[in-house]
């Protein structure tokens, strides 16, 4: 099929001219988003080969060199496809309510599998929320870093939200990477995502720990400040609800033996 006459010439060539700009368009934007995660990616090991290079001159020792660079390559992959929330300028049009509730839902969602958190929500979610203020945070650790020992204050609960960490109740526990391996010192517990230590600093006075902690591997936990905690449910007139969920812990932590929550 073939144009005739000049208006049929016409219309082909407008058509053909239309075709190139949207193929040329088409080409242009591919190769200009190729272009910029190939530059992403050279940042980043940029990045690793500079930070390699320090700890080289710097005369580093090989182990605490391996976890320095796993930690970095943890976080350079787990945040490459994250959305960063500070590239979201809608976000700061929200009101305060809907940032606590969306802060809450994001970052400390996982505490709803603890029957605590889930009273609080049933009873007053406003409090939750007012937690991500004071009581609530999220810490990442690396392989083998240091959740607690015996010489800290007992100040938080922990919730291990992914990854894992190991409990030793002695000082002298050598610790395993789970990435290599399953086996543990005897009278050590690993405790895993959606598990939690120190919950006995929500509902007593304690002292000491009794015990160590330290990551196996990237680990995020959440935090929850034993005062902060304690100021939020006294300033909602809501202690009551937790009076008897608190007496029943305490005394089954009497009656058990002192590692008991991992405390």
């Amino acid at each position: 099929i073939v144009p005739i006459n000049v208006y049929e010439r016409l219309f082909a060539i407008v058509i053909l001219m239309i075709g190139l700009v949207t193929s040329s368009s088409l080409i242009a934007s591919i190769t200009g988003s190729m272009a910029q995660l190939r530059r992403a990616e050279d940042e980043r090991t940029h990045q690793l080969w500079l930070l390699r290079r320090y700890l080289q001159q710097n005369c580093v020792n090989v182990d605490l060199a391996f976890r320095i660079n796993r930690y970095a390559e943890y976080i350079i992959r787990s945040r490459r496809d994250l959305v960063p929330t500070n590239r979201i300028a809608v976000l700061d049009s929200l009101s305060d309510d809907l940032k606590e509730q969306l802060n809450f839902a994001v970052r400390f969602e996982r505490l709803m599998s603890h029957p605590v958190y889930r009273c609080c929500k049933i009873k007053d979610a406003t409090i939750l929320y007012k937690m991500t203020k004071t009581a609530l945070k999220v810490k990442l650790l690396g392989v083998e870093d240091s959740l607690f020992s015996l010489t800290d204050a007992p100040e938080c609960m922990y919730y291990i939200k992914s990854g894992s960490v190991l409990y030793a109740p002695e000082i002298d526990t050598e610790l395993v990477d789970m990435s290599t391996s399953n086996t543990v010192n005897e009278g050590t517990v690993i405790v895993s995502a959606d598990d939690h230590l120190c919950e006995i600093v929500l509902w007593a006075d304690w002292e000491q720990h009794i015990g160590q902690a330290k990551a196996c591997s990237e680990t995020y936990v959440i935090t929850v400040d034993a005062s902060e905690f304690v100021t939020l449910i006294y300033e909602s007139n809501t202690l009551g609800c937790f009076g008897p969920y608190a007496c029943r812990f305490v005394e089954l932590v009497k009656t058990t033996p002192s590692d008991f929550r991992y405390a």
